[in-house]
């Protein structure tokens, strides 16, 4: 069985000879990229959330005014957000159920007669 000598596997060996560290790694994948991007991205946002374990406190003193200045934004920013966001779902469900009531098989009494006999 003979083994097929490519060009790739004589400039390997050229480079093995003259002393060269020659490391070969498989090319990446769309996929893998993907996914070490997106784990990238995970672990950076998890970092600067600003996660901590002191629940209520600050690390900056409120009395000044750029920490308070700040803190308020931050809660006017997030009622904003939060009601935007609201807001919204509140639209696509309403429009849900309101696409969705003429397909429903619920009897509905339009009107009611009494009989009489006379």
């Amino acid at each position: 069985m003979g083994r097929e000598v490519t060009l790739a596997t004589i400039r390997l060996w050229a480079e093995l000879a003259r002393g060269r560290v020659v490391v070969i790694s498989p090319p990446m994948t769309t996929s893998f990229r993907a996914l070490c991007l997106a784990a990238s991205l995970l672990g950076l946002s998890a970092g600067f959330s600003g996660c901590t374990s002191n629940q209520g406190q600050t690390s900056t003193n409120p009395a000044q005014p750029g920490p308070a200045i700040g803190q308020a934004s931050g809660a006017a920013v997030g009622v904003v957000a939060g009601n935007v966001v609201g807001a919204a779902v509140g639209a696509v469900e309403g429009a849900a159920h309101g696409i969705k009531q003429p397909f429903t098989n619920e009897p509905h009494v339009i009107r009611t007669w009494r009989t009489e006999t006379t």
